[in-house]
């Protein structure tokens, strides 16, 4: 498991087109971890979830999280808080802040590739209201 080390909150001025769009400002948040740092551009479009991510980085919450889930070549998984100085071979993946998201999907606009980030959520059997974890994100 990778360790973050850090998230640093910044705001960017960098204009960009989106679907016809141009806008002015957008939100990027710098993830320090062991291997390199991650720049990670969060979508204006899904503002619940964008802000919820910022406040929680703000406040320091993702510090010293691991990267409790990693599969080569499809993803990795981070901020259940329970990871922080977890002991080996703790289950992972089962904590948060205590509260859930509502949904922000938008198909067929919004959906994976690489190099998305999205916030984690249970399969639609167990979670049939599609609520996302109010912490976990993952990055394809």
């Amino acid at each position: 498991m990778k360790k973050l080390l850090l998230l640093v909150f910044l705001i960017g001025t960098t204009a960009f087109h989106t679907q016809g769009k141009i806008r002015e400002k957008r939100s990027i948040v710098r993830l320090e971890t062991a291997m390199g740092n991650i720049r990670i551009a969060l979508n204006d479009e899904t503002p619940v979830h964008r802000d919820n991510f910022l406040k929680l980085v703000s406040e320091g919450f993702y510090d010293g999280t691991l990267f409790h889930r990693v599969v080569k070549d499809f993803v990795i998984q981070a901020g259940d808080p329970n990871s922080k100085q977890a002991p080996g071979g703790k289950i992972l993946g089962e904590g948060g802040p205590g509260y859930m998201l509502a949904p922000e999907i938008d198909l067929p606009f919004q959906y994976h590739k690489r190099g998305a980030v999205a916030m984690a959520r249970e399969n639609d059997a167990n979670n049939p209201d599609r609520l996302s974890n109010g912490s976990q994100f993952y990055i394809v």
